[in-house]
């Protein structure tokens, strides 16, 4: 029985975007053991993945000593394969002498640097990120398939997370959307107050709303909530990811920028209408084999300025998002949305 180590310790979206070569490489593998080496805080995402056997979370606080001794246990009973999906620093610790044949990501550091530094574009036909995991293990015969990325979640807690979702919302037949206006950096944040439109025109219309984000995003939130609470339930900071996960199954289509909670949607396979600022295409990030929209200003000659975001517009205009217009946006939500009269769920 071979066995394989697969290494991805962030962040929340790269996390997710590993799933299809999981999947891939179990169905080639159908009898292995794979075991997936993630931050602690990102565990659950694998937790019960039919395809992970085991997950091991770790705490990054604790530094390089929590590095050394998971090291220590992988030494001491070597694995056939590693799969390093990150390539970090910390990953390199990870996986010295951890198994017998080693695989890295190609991750295009040069081709990115030339095209954020001097918009040197980068050469077509580069794959997106689940393809370049995929790319490690073809020696192996692990091919790709036609589905996304997943997350699984137990019965349970869908049940259960449903229950006090629906127990908050209004009551009614209309649809649901769900709205996610954080991200990590600040250029790859759509404009609180274009989000505030949608909430508002879609609240016009009788639809009802599911704010998502993290503790750190909660007056975010907070502050959308208020523009009409009638229509909205802020859930921003108090759901775990699965809890997230199980309550986007409720929705009939989700906003969002370019964040971990963008892929989160599409891995439980929802309509997705994203919103891209300072990344492009070519970096590989968006939403992949799922069904989605995806807005941007195409053309803008400082796009992009980073590969994961900046916390200010480097030009201080912040074109890329401003420009993305919240009237093309609606139309697209609509697009997901049942025609009118709305019928029950």
């Amino acid at each position: 029985m071979p066995r394989f180590l697969v290494l991805r310790l962030s962040s929340m979206g790269d996390v997710i975007l590993t799933t299809p070569f999981i999947r891939s490489l179990r169905r080639a593998f159908p009898e292995s053991e794979i075991d997936f080496v993630t931050r602690k805080e990102y565990a659950e995402l694998l937790l019960h993945h039919p395809s992970v056997s085991h997950v091991v979370g770790i705490d990054v606080s604790r530094g390089i000593r929590e590095l050394l001794a998971v090291n220590r246990r992988f030494r001491n009973a070597p694995y056939d394969f590693v799969y390093d999906l990150h390539d970090s620093a910390r990953t390199r610790v990870l996986r010295y002498r951890a198994g017998k044949y080693l695989r890295v990501v190609r991750k295009n550091r040069i081709r990115r640097f030339l095209l954020v530094r001097f918009g040197i574009p980068m050469p077509p036909g580069i794959p997106s990120v689940p393809l370049r995991y995929l790319a490690t293990a073809t020696a192996e015969g692990v091919q790709p398939d036609a589905q996304g990325p997943e997350v699984f979640v137990p019965q349970d807690i869908r049940d259960d997370t449903h229950r006090r979702v629906s127990a908050m919302l209004p009551k009614g037949g209309s649809p649901i959307v769900g709205i996610c206006p954080g991200a990590k950096h600040e250029t790859k944040r759509w404009p609180v107050e274009y989000f505030s439109r949608i909430q508002q025109r879609l609240a016009g219309v009788g639809a009802r709303i599911l704010l998502f984000g993290g503790p750190d995003e909660a007056a975010l939130c907070r502050s959308l909530w208020g523009n009409a609470t009638e229509s909205t339930v802020d859930l921003c900071g108090t759901l775990t990811l699965l809890e997230t996960a199980a309550a986007m199954d409720l929705c009939d289509v989700i906003v969002a920028n370019d964040s971990g909670l963008m892929h989160l949607a599409s891995a439980r396979m929802r309509p997705v209408v994203a919103l891209f600022g300072c990344t492009v295409r070519a970096f590989g990030f968006f939403p992949y084999n799922t069904t989605a929209v995806v807005h941007e200003v195409e053309g803008l000659p400082c796009r992009p300025c980073s590969h994961i975001g900046r916390m200010r517009c480097p030009k201080k205009h912040f074109r890329c998002m401003k420009e993305i217009d919240p009237a093309d946006v609606f139309t697209s939500v609509l697009r997901f949305l049942p025609p009118p009269p709305w019928g029950g769920r």
